[in-house]
């Protein structure tokens, strides 16, 4: 699945997945489970056009800063 016509397309070309319940993580993980059937689970979470994308500063694109700037708005960090 890719990013394309979702909030995500802009941010990067891949979907990542964000497995939300129990039921989605044990049916993901399920080797007997078909993939249309976890697709269609996803699918009917609405997360694909519901995840809010909040800009952050360059802090998080180091591993050496670990302070709570990495998780800060880009527009809270700036008034530091």
């Amino acid at each position: 699945m890719g990013s394309d016509n979702t909030p995500i397309g802009a941010v990067h070309h891949r979907m990542p997945l964000m497995l939300t319940t129990p039921e989605l993580r044990a049916k993901w993980l399920d080797p007997k489970a078909k993939f249309s059937s976890c697709l269609e689970i996803i699918e009917k979470t609405g997360f694909i056009q519901s995840v809010e994308l909040i800009k952050v500063s360059t802090q998080v694109s180091s591993i050496r800063n670990q302070g709570i700037e990495c998780a800060l708005p880009k527009l809270e960090y700036d008034k530091l």
